[in-house]
């Protein structure tokens, strides 16, 4: 009740110009939030129109269905048609095109469900569960921020009268405890915000597929506008190609350097700009772990393709590390790549050092360029890390523990299920960390900095 007043009189305060009103809200966000209420809008109509056109909705039961249907209508005419004439060629004629409204009446009662079951239901339940929960976390991050605002106010107030007595000093302190408490809970509250808004926004390009789907199931039904319906979805799918925003974790290592035109991939590159050099010496760096909330919101932004400033993120290295980690744990192929994985735990069988050395040498030069090329970037930067092994802690077997069975495993099978399996991943990856010279001349680090 009294945080209620108080936001009353703050907004009232801010309203008239006896107060100032914090934006935290970056233009980033604010253009987010008005790309999210377009997608809104868009996705209403959307649905409105869409469930307007079918002519059954929400009908399940397939007779009562087809009693809603104009073509099972007819269909049934036609039968009782050819009834009255008995027999004759139009007898024959409207028999069999009873049977073939009723096959098209079917078809259509397989499109109208797969709409609604695929398309309108995944974008209602967009509408029902993404849009409400964005508004809500809007609604508590404005309330939060005129908390904060609310108690700014009251500490600055208690701060010029703090010389007075000790009782005003006292209440200043502990104002001043919970202005840093509602700091804390506006950029967490923030944090949220931005990655719902994100999460939202990187699934426009499957909002895209789904609209396919429905050009397609369009297809299977207007038989006679098979050709001009393969034209459209065609033209559909090349321009969701090229312009749609695909998601980074999770997408194939060529697939993503091809559609970005790069050589390193963003997530690799973007991380070890900001890790290199200052993050160097950060204890634990990729083994403890970083916080859920804004890991994830780094996730999103990666995947959205978000231009944002990256500055906010050079104080906590441990999330950057983190979501490096995750990219290369989420990749469907390791960079070493499955066809590799027997030719390297075969290396670690060789006894003799050089012999052992050159072969694996043999082995990594097989890589398909654009995988030599990441493994090579990384691999340099995890080198420099265990250099400062002695102040973060991260000795090359430490760092293989970390990424080996993340870089190398076997098809099928997963990361760490077999401790002798492990082990040698971790060896292949330490040795590769070791021998980076070796394995992958051609300069100092910071020459492979675009």
């Amino acid at each position: 009740m009294i945080k209620n007043i108080l936001r009353v009189k703050q907004r009232a305060d801010q309203g008239l110009g006896r107060a100032e009103k914090t934006e935290v809200l970056s233009e980033d966000l604010l253009l987010a939030e008005k790309k999210v209420e377009a997608l809104k809008n868009v996705l209403q109509t959307l649905v409105k129109k869409l469930t307007a056109s079918l002519q059954a909705h929400n009908v399940h039961d397939q007779e009562k269905r087809a009693k809603k249907m104009p073509i099972v209508h007819l269909a049934t005419s036609l039968e009782e048609s050819s009834k009255v004439l008995g027999e004759g060629m139009l007898c024959d004629v409207l028999r069999q095109c009873s049977m073939g409204m009723n096959s098209i009446g079917y078809a259509q009662q397989f499109y109208e469900l797969t709409v609604e079951g695929s398309i309108l239901s995944y974008i209602q339940e967009i509408l029902d569960t993404d849009v409400p929960a964005i508004k809500k976390s809007k609604q508590q991050l404005t309330k939060l921020t005129l908390d904060m605002d609310s108690t700014r106010s009251r500490q600055q107030s208690a701060a010029q009268s703090s010389s007075h007595s000790s009782h005003s000093q006292s209440k200043t302190e502990l104002l001043n405890v919970e202005l840093e408490e509602a700091e804390q809970k506006v950029a967490t509250c923030r944090d949220q915000y931005t990655t719902e808004i994100f999460q939202l926004l990187s699934k426009e390009s499957d909002i895209c597929l789904k609209i396919i789907e429905w050009m397609t199931a369009q297809i299977s039904f207007y038989k006679t506008s098979l050709t001009h319906l393969e034209d459209m979805v065609v033209d559909l799918r090349c321009m969701t190609e090229q312009h749609a925003t695909k998601p980074v974790y999770g997408c194939s290592l060529e697939e993503h350097l091809q559609s970005s035109g790069r050589k390193i991939a963003l997530v690799i590159e973007e991380c070890i700009h900001i890790l290199y050099p200052s993050g160097l010496e950060e204890e634990g760096l990729f083994r403890i772990a970083a916080g859920a909330s804004i890991l994830k919101k780094l996730k999103a932004t990666f995947d959205v393709g978000v231009q944002t400033d990256m500055t906010e993120y050079h104080s906590d290295y441990h999330v950057v590390a983190g979501a490096l980690k995750l990219y290369i744990r989420e990749l469907p192929e390791p960079l070493l790549t499955y066809d590799l994985y027997d030719e390297f735990i075969q290396c670690m069988n060789v006894k003799d050092r050089g012999s052992r050395l050159q072969q694996m040498w043999s082995t990594v030069d097989k890589l398909p360029k654009p995988n030599f090329e990441n493994v090579k970037y990384l691999i340099k930067f995890l080198a420099k890390l265990a250099e400062k092994s002695e102040i973060n802690k991260m000795t090359p077997s430490n760092i293989s523990i970390v990424f080996g069975p993340n870089l190398l495993r076997p098809r099928n099978s997963d990361p760490g299920s077999d401790v002798v399996s492990s082990a040698i991943q971790n060896h292949v990856v330490e040795t590769l960390i070791l021998h980076h010279d070796y394995f992958f001349p051609g300069g100092k680090f910071l020459l492979l900095i675009p």
